[in-house]
């Protein structure tokens, strides 16, 4: 469908390096990818702080609150995406620090002068309207899509190199994330230990840069899992080659994402996407994302999140069920209905009609 006139868009590259493969890298490249089929859109990605004076649109697709990510002043019309404000919504959790909480001062006033904003979820829209005062109705809930690439694989060819790679043996547990507060991993560690204690527990596979790389939480997850006497049955894993995840998603018995709070949960539908049945806590956005098609549990008992893992590694039918509604459930969310959603939100601003 074409549109007129000619809308010249922005998209301005994420500055944060380490963001480039997932979180906002992804959403980024792929969103980046599906605007450029528009028709009727020209998108141009820049670099944040080049000239802006031909374009009609000024996208961030990126925002951190603790850094200085947008312009002070900008003459033109800006979209920003605020995938979620979880640091300023727990700052007991999230310690920013006097530089931190200057920066925020400034980037709370830059996000405030924008014409709309665009984030993940219901829930992450509460949180930014109650946290900055933005009006509600300027926030648009426009929801990620999943990269086709995530997909059940049967191919033992293609599976068990992946599996002798990455020294992980069947059956075993997958979380895929970073390990911020609100990622609640040490919940998920006394989880294994309760099952340990009572007969035996699988491994568990925690993939992520921020398994390797030295930080607080690192420290106080690693001696967790030595105090816990489970070094024997956790494999730290760092970012592995976007083929390879696809493949431990599919060799995982099933994946798990605890979460005290989330602004989507991307992992969790790359893990139905490839067929594999879903633990969860319903919280902050997880229940709005995955529907009926996880086992949800109480992030704070971890108790009860072990029980959840024997149940669903003893009870087929309960796996097949959750797989079948996981399936259906993921093919909600494709980058074509963001990118479609996206353009509403340009039209909406230089007042052309909507799809």
């Amino acid at each position: 469908m074409k549109y007129d006139p000619l809308i010249k868009v922005a998209f301005v590259r994420p500055p944060l390096s380490e963001h480039a493969f997932r979180g906002t890298g992804s959403y980024y490249r792929n969103l980046l990818i599906s605007l450029k089929k528009e028709d009727g859109l020209e998108v141009t990605a820049i670099e944040n702080g080049a000239p802006v004076g031909n374009f009609d649109i000024i996208h961030y697709p990126y925002f951190d609150p603790f850094f200085l990510t947008m312009p002070l002043i900008s003459k033109k019309n800006t979209v920003v995406t605020v995938h979620d404000l979880i640091p300023l919504k727990y700052p007991d959790k999230f310690k920013s620090g006097i530089k931190g909480l200057f920066k925020w001062f400034i980037q709370k006033g830059t996000l405030c002068r924008s014409r709309h904003i665009i984030t993940d979820s219901h829930s992450s829209k509460k949180d930014i309207a109650a946290i900055t005062g933005f009006p509600q109705k300027d926030i648009r809930v426009i929801y990620l899509g999943i990269e086709n690439v995530f997909r059940k694989i049967s191919d033992n060819r293609i599976l068990m190199p992946v599996l002798t790679r990455y020294q992980l043996n069947t059956p075993f547990i997958l979380y895929v994330g970073d390990i911020n507060w609100n990622k609640n991993i040490p919940g998920l560690i006394k989880a294994l230990s309760f099952l340990e204690k009572e007969n035996g527990a699988p491994q568990l596979a925690l993939v992520g840069r921020g398994f390797v790389n030295n930080s607080g939480n690192l420290t106080e997850i690693n001696k967790l899992i030595s105090d816990l006497n489970l070094d024997g049955k956790i494999k730290r894993i760092a970012d592995v080659p976007p083929d390879d995840l696809v493949a431990l998603y599919n060799l995982a018995e099933m994946f798990i994402l605890p979460s005290f709070d989330e602004g989507f949960g991307l992992p969790l539908l790359e893990a139905m996407a490839c067929q594999t049945p879903v633990i969860s806590s319903d919280r902050g956005s997880l229940a709005e994302i995955s529907g009926r098609a996880v086992f949800s549990v109480d992030p704070n008992d971890s108790g009860q999140m072990g029980k959840a893992i024997k149940k669903l590694l003893k009870n087929k039918e309960l796996r097949d069920r959750l797989v079948a509604e996981g399936i259906l459930q993921s093919q909600k969310f494709t980058w074509e209905k963001t990118s479609r959603a996206t353009v509403n939100v340009y039209k909406k601003i230089l007042g052309i009609k909507e799809y």
